[in-house]
């Protein structure tokens, strides 16, 4: 795991067909304006997707802890939409993997909003996430490969799960049951082909309403009795009707709160106590001592 060193992030850099040849009928002055357009959205998607898909493996982060890059892709998307959508997103783009990256930051901060209880923005990036995502299906339409349209398939579930439960919470019938068939019937299908892990993280919806309802003819259910369920298992889940699932971290020194998820890096000895500058952390060093070490337990005893 990475406690220190430096990494230039500029030289991470996300493999991609994107080029800026020039067009029939165009000048280079036209080409360096368009690259000037979007280089600096693909900067951000890089500092975004870095911290998803590679410091959330080699540190002893999650995903869900880099929600300040994640609201700063969304923010972009937001104010450059006309760039993203016409040029990164474009159906006629042979290269799908900024919408792919896109989908699955984009969806994490949904979750990170929802479990926080901030149902409103979460609502609002999801507007965002959804119209991400369908331009991604179309631009895996037709497509030759098969990883693609798998990795495809399965943000698509991702998604319907986020919406599956964000519908409950919002007690949104018609937003939790429509996720619910799609999700079940990719479920069904993975089954079939037995590629669905049971054992596994996979959430495993249709087995889960089965045991609520005794059987899995979804077409015989109604929407008001899909979110019934659903509302009794978010109560379950959270144990209040008012307890967020996801709560911004306390300094563990001077009990600042974060602004942000993931905004306080963690002690790097017991990976759990947060500190919201290395002055805090230096200033409770004996303190940490105590909670990594169980000092204080030994001391009881003695």
């Amino acid at each position: 795991m990475i406690e220190k060193g430096e990494i230039n992030e500029d030289d991470v850099i996300i493999q991609t067909q994107q080029d800026f040849e020039l067009p029939a009928g165009s000048s280079i002055s036209d080409v360096f304006k368009e690259a000037n357009l979007v280089t600096p959205r693909l900067a951000v998607l890089r500092k975004a997707h870095f911290r998803f898909s590679t410091l959330s493996k080699i540190t002893y982060n999650s995903s869900m802890d880099f929600e300040r890059y994640y609201r700063e892709l969304y923010d972009d998307i937001q104010e450059h939409h006309d760039v993203w959508f016409d040029k990164l997103y474009n159906v006629d783009n042979p290269d799908p993997t900024h919408a792919e990256f896109s989908v699955g930051i984009l969806g994490t901060l949904c979750t990170i909003l929802r479990q926080r209880g901030d149902l409103k923005a979460c609502s609002e990036v999801m507007v965002t996430y959804m119209a991400v995502l369908k331009r991604y299906q179309k631009m895996t339409e037709g497509c030759n490969s098969q990883a693609q349209i798998d990795c495809c398939e399965q943000l698509t579930y991702k998604a319907n799960i986020i919406r599956i439960n964000l519908g409950g919470q919002l007690f949104d019938k018609d937003m939790a049951g429509s996720a619910f068939r799609e999700a079940v019937a990719f479920e069904k299908k993975e089954k079939k082909l037995g590629r669905y892990d049971l054992d596994g993280q996979d959430p495993d919806m249709d087995g889960i309403f089965e045991q609520f309802i005794g059987h899995n003819r979804y077409e015989e259910v109604t929407d008001d009795e899909i979110l019934k369920i659903l509302v009794y298992m978010n109560k379950i889940m959270s144990g209040s009707d008012d307890e967020p699932q996801l709560k911004l971290r306390v300094c563990g020194c001077c009990d600042k709160k974060e602004t942000m998820h993931g905004d306080f890096k963690k002690c790097s000895r017991c990976h759990e106590q947060p500190y919201c500058s290395k002055k805090c952390q230096e200033s409770s060093r004996l303190c940490c001592f105590i909670m990594c070490y169980g000092v204080f337990n030994k001391v009881l005893v003695i």
